[in-house]
């Protein structure tokens, strides 16, 4: 059994997944959302530990405070301690002569990045790094592959630490489907984003491709690898998915973690449009996206809504 449980329902990323090996579970969680996706999921955790499972990794992808801030909230959390959280990977210098240059406001978490490190480090839990070749073994049936980044990035990353360098204020909801194909595909620069970890996670003949907010330069490779879910990047912005990227990854199932006016981006959802075969797309409950239903179900798109707590059976 190998199942993805969903912990944000907002423009958030926070996901569990859950492997079943002959009785024995394991869990891997991917980031932690938001606080109050924490507050909201916290009584699932509490329930893992009354029935004596471990979160064997917490895989954060990158520092941004809708990944990290969920995280740092639950770790106030007395049951969060190294008994039940096994280790932490995460790549993050926390070079504090940078940090104390960047704006506290932007939505980049470098200071509390430092702050989970902190708490770990307080609760002896161990941090481990990630880069592209990189691998991790759950159990015989288990493994996690990471895919991005490369170590040039995470090296670029490491000495630039650039908050604001990502393209925004794009707003496409007005645009048909027809008009968006000609839209010409401009990657996200930001190097926070482009040093998400990603990684395929395989149990048994099932895949699952997260990617955190990463692009398709540092995602695509010299092989086409079919997987059972595939996380869009960044919230569905057209700045980190391309058409390109979806057929490297052929998948009949995509989850996007966007609850916004303009996110996931229209654009990022026309690209479902042209792959040439059907698609279910996993949204949380209430995104916009679901006004134009009828209209993606046209072209073999089914969107279903997501909340805290739904299960996704890979």
């Amino acid at each position: 059994m190998f199942k993805v449980v969903t912990l944000s329902e907002k423009t958030s990323d926070c996901f569990l997944l859950k492997f079943d090996d002959d009785g024995i579970t394991s869990n891997i969680l991917v980031d932690g959302g938001l606080k109050s996706d924490a507050k909201k999921s916290l009584n699932y955790f509490e329930i893992m530990k009354e029935n004596n499972e471990i979160i064997n990794y917490i895989i954060l992808t990158h520092v941004d405070n809708d990944h990290v801030n969920g995280l740092l909230k639950l770790f106030e959390n007395r049951i969060f301690d190294n008994s039940f959280v096994k280790a932490v990977i995460m790549n993050a210098p926390m070079q504090s002569t940078t940090v104390a240059n960047i704006n506290s406001n932007t939505e980049v978490g470098y200071h509390e990045g430092n702050k989970l490190v902190t708490i770990l480090e307080g609760k002896k839990i161990p941090i481990y790094g990630a880069s592209k070749g990189d691998f991790i073994e759950i159990s015989n049936n288990t493994k996690v592959e990471f895919i991005a980044p490369s170590q040039d990035t995470i090296n670029i990353y490491n000495s630039e630490w650039i908050a604001d360098t990502e393209v925004c204020g794009y707003y496409d909801i007005d645009s048909t489907f027809e008009d968006l194909k000609h839209d010409i595909y401009i990657e996200d620069k930001s190097p926070k984003n482009r040093a998400s970890i990603s990684f395929i996670v395989s149990h048994q003949n099932k895949k699952a491709l997260f990617t955190g907010d990463s692009v398709p330069s540092e995602l695509i490779g010299n092989l086409i690898v079919d997987v059972d879910l595939f996380k869009i990047p960044h919230h569905g912005s057209c700045f980190n998915t391309n058409l390109e990227l979806l057929h490297a990854y052929p998948s009949q199932r995509y989850i996007i973690p966007a609850l916004s006016n303009t996110k996931p981006h229209k654009k990022t959802m026309s690209y479902f449009t042209e792959l040439g075969w059907e698609s279910e797309v996993y949204l949380p409950r209430g995104s916009w996206a679901f006004s134009v239903e009828n209209e993606l179900n046209s072209y073999d798109v089914n969107i279903n809504p997501y909340v805290i707590g739904t299960e996704i059976l890979i």
